[in-house]
């Protein structure tokens, strides 16, 4: 029994003298605690006994359900700061957050720059450590290593900052861009 979680199989049935291997179980927004026996016993099972995915089983006998037991994943929020903006006009950057331990993205996440500090705030995701990449600067540099890490605690608030620095050749295509315009009209 999955509790709510799904596996695959669903249910099996094997001999006494083969053996079991047992599955994991997935739940967004949940950790799997392992399998623990539910029925009542038959056999040579008992009755509460836990185990883990993985663990294969041989030797045993009897009708038997295992039922599944979740931990919820807590959930905290993850700020991206930006300071360094010098430019008067908006700048976007794309932020992007990867769970370390699942490969959970959480992505596509725009920030406009509009003055000299900026932020977002990603809210609920789930509690562990995050790769935080700022990417797509056409006329800022990222002055800290890009990814950084950020850990975030169940309730709590993680913050990463980058701070930009304005690319030397900008100012260069900003001039030849205003005088082609001046130029043409």
């Amino acid at each position: 029994d999955a509790a709510g979680g799904t596996v695959t199989p669903a249910s099996s049935s094997f001999k006494v003298t083969e053996s079991l291997t047992l599955p994991t179980p997935t739940w967004e927004g949940h950790k799997f605690g392992g399998w623990q026996v539910t029925s009542e016993s038959e056999g040579s099972w008992t009755k509460g006994a836990t185990y883990a995915a993985g663990d294969v089983l041989s030797e045993q006998y009897g009708n038997v359900t295992f039922t599944a037991q979740w931990n919820d994943i807590p959930k905290g929020d993850l700020t991206v700061e930006v300071t360094g903006l010098k430019h008067s006009d908006n700048a976007i950057c794309r932020v992007r957050a990867v769970s370390v331990a699942d490969g959970l993205e959480h992505a596509g996440y725009d920030i406009t720059l509009t003055k000299e500090n900026s932020s977002i705030t990603i809210k609920d995701i789930y509690a562990g450590q995050y790769s935080v990449t700022l990417a797509d600067q056409k006329i800022y540099d990222v002055s800290e290593s890009n990814p950084q890490t950020a850990t975030v605690e169940g309730g709590g608030t993680a913050t990463v900052t980058f701070t930009l620095t304005q690319k030397p050749d900008v100012k260069r295509y900003a001039e030849t861009y205003i005088e082609n315009v001046l130029i043409k009209k």
